[in-house]
C-alpha cells in the first residue's frame, strides 16, 4: 500500500492510521482517538512513541480531508470533555431520528404540555398533521402514508427540539412538584409518615374502591369494569402512582 506523501490538509476519500499505541495520550482512549481523526485531528503524544502514519485506501469522489497532526508532548489535556459533547451530540441526533420516524414520540415528550398526554390529545395531534390512522394505515407501502411521513419528517429540526426540551423540562419538574404535594395530602390523611410507597399506594387505592362509581369523574369511568360498574382493583393496582394520586384527588 502506498504511503500518502501529500500535505496535510489536502482530499482523499478513504485513509488509513497506522500508530503505535504507545503513542497514545494517556487521557485518550481509542474511541475519542478514532473520533478526532474522524474529525480532521490525530493527537499522538511523541514523548511516548512515533508519530503516526496515513496511507491511501482509494481515491474518488467525495473526498475527506487528510487530518492534521497534533503532538501534546507529554501535556494531559481534557478528553473527557470533548467525550461529552460529542455523547450530547449523539444524544441528539437520536432524538431527532426517533422524533422523525415516530409523530406519538415527538408529541409525547415534546410537543405536549401535559406529562401524561390522553389518547384524545394525541389523536388530536396526529390530525393536525394529517397523520390520523385511516383504514389502510397498517400497510406500510402505503404511497400516500409513506409521502406524509417524509413531510412530516423534513418539519423535524434539531434546533426546534432542543427549544422544546427547555419547555418540556419545566413542565415536567412542576408535574413532579404537583405529585409530592399530592402524595403529601395521602400521606397526611392516612398518617402514613414515614411508611413505605405500597402504603401509600394501597391507601389510595382503598380510597377509591370506597367511592361510589356513579357520577365519578371521566378519568376514573376508565377504571370501572364493564359488566358490574364496579372499579377495576387490578388496573388500579398497576397504574402509575403519579397517576393514581391524581385520581384520588378526584373523588
Amino acid at each position: 500500500m502506498e504511503k500518502i506523501e501529500r500535505t496535510e490538509g489536502t482530499f482523499a476519500k478513504n485513509f488509513k492510521v497506522v500508530m503505535d499505541l504507545q503513542a497514545l495520550p494517556s487521557s485518550l482512549s481509542v474511541d475519542i482517538f478514532v473520533k478526532l481523526a474522524d474529525s480532521g485531528f490525530i493527537f499522538y503524544d511523541s514523548e511516548r512513541g512515533p508519530r503516526p502514519r496515513i496511507y491511501m485506501i482509494e481515491e474518488g469522489t467525495n473526498p475527506k480531508i487528510i487530518p492534521t497532526f497534533v503532538d501534546i508532548k507529554g501535556e494531559e489535556l481534557d478528553f473527557k470533555t470533548i467525550k461529552d459533547k460529542w455523547d450530547k451530540e449523539e444524544e441528539w441526533r437520536k432524538e431527532l431520528y426517533k422524533c422523525r420516524m415516530s409523530p406519538i414520540h415527538y408529541f409525547t415528550n415534546y410537543v405536549s404540555t401535559n406529562p401524561k398526554p390522553t389518547q384524545n390529545e394525541l389523536e388530536d395531534y396526529l390530525s393536525t398533521i394529517n397523520m390520523q390512522a385511516t383504514e389502510d394505515s397498517d400497510d406500510l407501502e402505503n404511497r400516500d402514508m409513506i409521502e406524509r411521513r417524509k413531510e412530516y419528517a423534513k418539519g423535524i429540526i434539531m434546533e426546534d427540539i432542543q427549544a422544546l426540551k427547555v419547555v418540556r423540562d419545566k413542565v415536567e419538574k412542576n408535574y413532579a412538584n404537583e405529585t409530592l404535594k399530592l402524595l403529601k395530602e395521602v400521606i397526611i390523611k392516612h398518617n402514613l409518615s414515614g411508611k413505605v410507597d405500597k402504603a401509600v399506594v394501597d391507601a389510595m387505592i382503598r380510597d377509591i374502591l370506597k367511592t361510589p362509581t356513579k357520577g365519578c369523574s371521566e378519568d376514573l369511568k376508565y377504571y370501572i369494569t364493564d359488566k358490574r360498574g364496579l372499579w377495576d382493583k387490578p388496573l388500579l393496582g398497576m397504574t402509575d402512582k403519579d397517576v393514581l394520586v391524581r385520581l384520588w384527588k378526584q373523588i
